[in-house]
């Protein structure tokens, strides 16, 4: 696994991982014990609709056989929000609804987040909505490596404009 250097990177999987232990231990992760304000994480428990958590952030727990997939996909929502990363990568197929509608609610939450979408669905259909939803970056799953690396370098340069290897050939079609 390659970690680009450079900018900081959030992947948000289509089952994000949640280690057992507390729930601010999971909003933190992968950075554990970062200390994050307890009125930020209300907000964007809030903002996720995850609120009826809160009372439970220091239970100790393994959350992911307690927290339904869109639970789950909303908790790793959060993480983006309180870490602020330079850019998230993620998958166009999430549990709870369309990867394109969370592409949607990241860009308007932060104009200057890279969002590359690698996905197996390379379709020209998938292509267009990923840059109509306002992904800076659009990456099959079969890409090479440096190609995934590459959109990332991207992304965090240049958030509002997109990317795509096959956009050429899809405009021509």
């Amino acid at each position: 696994i390659q970690h680009p250097q450079g900018f900081d990177a959030l992947f948000l999987p289509q089952r994000p991982y949640i280690p057992i232990g507390t729930l601010r231990g999971a909003l933190s992760y992968p950075d554990n014990g970062v200390e994050i304000d307890q009125d930020q994480i209300a907000t964007v428990l809030d903002e996720c609709g995850l609120e009826h958590l809160l009372p439970r952030l220091d239970d100790e727990e393994n959350w992911s056989a307690i927290l339904s997939g869109g639970e789950q996909q909303r908790l790793a929502f959060a993480r983006i929000f309180l870490k602020r990363p330079d850019v998230v990568i993620m998958d166009i197929r999430l549990p709870d609804g369309s990867g394109l509608e969370a592409v949607k609610r990241l860009r308007a939450g932060n104009s200057q987040l890279g969002i590359v979408v690698l996905t197996m669905y390379a379709g020209d259909e998938h292509l267009f909505g990923a840059l109509e939803a306002g992904a800076s970056a659009f990456v099959p799953k079969d890409a090479p490596a440096d190609d995934v690396v590459a959109a990332a370098r991207h992304a965090a340069a240049s958030p509002e404009a997109f990317s795509a290897a096959d956009l050429a050939s899809a405009m021509k079609r």
